[in-house]
C-alpha cells in the first residue's frame, strides 16, 4: 500500500490530491486525475482531496466523505471534486458544462450538464476533423475566449464508463484559445431526426447560464462571458438522436456559413 500527495495550479487554483492505501496498480495511476494544465506548487491548497483504498474506497473531500464500491468510480469522483472546485473558484476564468470543439472559423460550444451526451457529440463531430478542447468544460477567458480544457474523455459503453484520450480516438487537441464561432444547444431524444434550428442569441445565453458553475456567486461574470460567447456565433437549438448525424448537421450548417472545420495539423 501507498501514501503521497500531489500539490498544483490549474487555471489559478491550487488544490491537493493525497492517497493512503491505495494498491500500487491505482496509486499509480493516481496523477492522471489531475485537471488539465495542472503544474506543480508549493502553495497552500484551498482544497484537498484524499483518496483511500478499499473496498470500500473513500474519498475525502470539501463537501466531506464518501463511499465507492471501485477503484473506477472513486477516480471519476476525485476527478470531479477537483475540477468542480476549480470551475467554482478559478479567479479569471468562467466555466460552463460543456463539450467543446475547434473549427477554423472557432469553437463550437456544446453546453449541457452530465449525462446530456456531450462527449458522445463531441468525438462525433472530431471524427469529421474538429479538434478536441473539452468534453467537460468551455473555459472563458476575460478577453471571451474559450481556453481549451483537455481532459481525458469519460464515454459511456453500456453500464460501464470508458475514460480515455483524445490522440487514442484519433482526435486532434486543440492547443491554443478559440474565439466562439457557435453555440449548440442539443436536447437528446431518443428515436427524433436532428431538428437544430438558427434561434436569437438570448436563447444560448439563457442555456449557458443554466450550465454555468458560478451562476449564483458570480452572476455578472458569468452573464458577460455568455454574451461574449454568443455576440457574433451561431446559436442553434433543438433535438437530436444519432451523434453522427447531429455532427454532420452542425459541420453543414457550418459549410453553409463559408466555414468548415480544422482537421489536424
Amino acid at each position: 500500500m501507498t501514501v503521497g500527495a500531489l500539490r498544483v495550479r490549474s487555471y489559478g487554483v491550487v488544490v491537493e490530491l493525497a492517497w493512503q492505501g491505495l494498491p500500487p496498480a491505482s496509486s499509480s495511476e493516481v496523477a492522471l486525475l489531475l485537471p488539465p494544465g495542472a503544474v506543480p506548487t508549493t502553495a497552500a491548497p484551498e482544497v484537498r482531496v484524499v483518496l483511500y483504498g478499499g473496498p470500500p474506497w473513500r474519498l475525502e473531500g470539501p463537501e466531506g466523505a464518501v463511499l465507492f464500491d471501485s477503484w473506477d468510480d472513486l477516480r471519476h469522483g476525485a476527478e470531479r471534486a477537483l475540477a468542480g472546485h476549480i470551475a467554482l473558484q478559478s479567479p479569471d476564468r468562467i466555466f460552463f458544462h460543456a463539450g467543446v470543439v475547434g473549427t477554423e472559423a472557432g469553437a463550437i460550444v456544446l453546453p449541457g450538464r452530465s449525462f446530456a451526451g456531450k462527449s458522445t457529440l463531441v468525438v462525433a463531430l472530431c471524427r469529421l476533423g474538429c479538434r478536441y478542447l473539452s468534453d467537460e468544460y468551455a473555459v472563458v477567458s476575460q478577453e471571451g475566449l474559450i481556453i481549451p480544457y483537455p481532459r481525458r474523455l469519460s464515454l459511456r459503453v453500456g453500464e460501464r464508463r470508458l475514460t480515455v484520450a483524445a490522440d487514442e480516438l484519433g482526435a486532434a487537441t486543440e492547443t491554443d484559445p478559440l474565439p466562439p464561432a457557435a453555440v449548440v444547444v442539443s436536447v437528446f431524444q431518443p428515436g427524433v431526426a436532428t431538428d437544430l434550428r438558427p434561434v436569437p442569441a438570448r436563447e444560448g445565453v439563457m442555456a449557458l447560464i443554466d450550465n454555468a458553475i458560478a451562476a449564483r456567486t458570480r452572476p455578472r461574470d458569468v452573464l458577460r462571458a455568455a454574451g461574449a460567447l454568443v455576440r457574433d456565433s451561431l446559436v442553434l437549438q433543438g433535438v437530436r438522436d444519432d451523434a453522427d448525424e447531429a455532427a454532420a448537421f452542425i459541420v453543414a450548417s457550418f459549410s453553409n456559413r463559408g466555414s468548415t472545420p480544422r482537421g489536424p495539423s
